[in-house]
This record gives C-alpha cells, structure tokens and sequence, in this order.
C-alpha cells in the first residue's frame, strides 16, 4: 500500500525496481483505486447542482460507495504485498527428501491460497466500481463524463491485471474444489467486467462526439 508518508513517484521507482512487490497485484489494485476516486470525482462534481438534483440522493450514495471501493482497493494493494512473501519464502524451501518435500508442499499450498485471495478480492471490488460508473454515465455531470470513460479503463485494467494474479497462483492449487472455484468465478467476473466497460465506455465515447 501506498502510505501516507510515501509519494506516489517514490512507489513508482519500487515497482520499476527488481524486488518483487509491489507488483501486478500492487498496481492492479492501484488501477482500481484510481478508477473508485474518479467517480467520487464525477459525484462531487455533480452533488448540489440543480441539473442533477433529481439524482441528489443517489449521488450521495455513490459519494459513500466510491470512498469505500477507493478505501477497499488500497487494502488490497497491502494484503497483496503481506500474501506475498511467505510464498516466495515457500519456493525457497528445500526439497531434498520425501518430509522436505511434504513440508514444502503444505506450507506451498497454503500460501498459493492466501495469495489467490487479494487479487481476487480485486476482480469483486472491480465489478462494483463499474456499477457505479454505470450509474454516472446517466445522472453524472455532463462536464465531468470523460472522467466516467477514463474509470471504466481503469476498471477494466484493475480487473484484467488481477486476473493475470488469480490464475498464476490457483493453476497450482491441488485442492480441485477450489482452485474450481476461484477460476470460475474470475472468468465470470472478467467476462462480465470486458462486456460490460467496452459498452459503456463506447456509451461515454459517443456523447463526448456529439
């Protein structure tokens, strides 16, 4: 996660450096907070003018649900970077006897699992944040509707870039069930997620033409 303390140039030179986190998980997540903050940029905008004031109680609403999706993606960029580090410890571990490899084998499995959990928590807040900027591009502020389109990109990459996380870490599930799971509710959400923000960005793209 990016601290308070830390500038986001700073973070940046951490993710072009050669350690391992942050990340594609770090910066997926960053890419849903961006997109979480545009449209509680679009909301504020929006909130108390008299165009928009039948919209009034929903953009409140969304003011509330952006902060909180913002708030949630920056958890994960942590949660991320915590899940991390035992597995890569994990693939360090010796393998030169059948217990070594037993051990290396549980301890791997369960950090495969703890490190599935961020970027698919990810790919759920991703789906909530395009609701929203489903609704904006219908009582959001017409001045600020290209920051609608720009969320819808950054949302997308969010849940595009956590995929890429979910299917490297639960390929190597041995439990069946829910590496099962976890596939199939990734490819649902990204399937969704690719409909969904090629249509509404293509929606945003057309009113921006006239």
């Amino acid at each position: 996660m990016i601290s308070y303390e830390q500038r986001i140039t700073d973070w940046m030179e951490d993710l072009y450096s050669k350690q391992p986190v942050p990340g594609g998980g770090g910066a997926s997540a960053l890419a849903g907070a961006m997109a979480a903050s545009l449209d509680g940029m679009v909301a504020n905008l929006t909130s108390g003018k008299k165009k928009y004031a039948e919209y009034q109680e929903r953009i409140e609403e969304i003011l509330v649900k952006s902060a909180e999706l913002k708030d949630a993606f920056l958890r994960q960029m942590e949660e991320d970077k915590i899940a991390f580090e035992p597995l890569s410890k994990a693939y360090s571990l010796p393998k030169n006897t059948p217990e070594e490899l037993e051990e290396r084998d549980r301890i791997m499995q369960a950090a495969l699992l703890a490190a599935t959990r961020p970027p698919m928590e990810m790919m759920r807040l991703g789906t909530k944040t395009v609701d929203l900027c489903e609704e904006l591009t219908v009582c959001g502020s017409r001045i600020a509707i290209s920051d609608v389109g720009v969320s819808l990109a950054m949302a997308r990459s969010a849940v595009e870039g956590a995929m890429m996380n979910v299917v490297i870490n639960a390929r190597l599930l041995k439990d069946e069930a829910k590496k099962e799971a976890y596939m199939k509710e990734a490819e649902e959400i990204l399937a969704d997620t690719r409909e969904r923000t090629a249509r509404l960005y293509e929606v945003v793209y057309s009113s921006l033409k006239g």
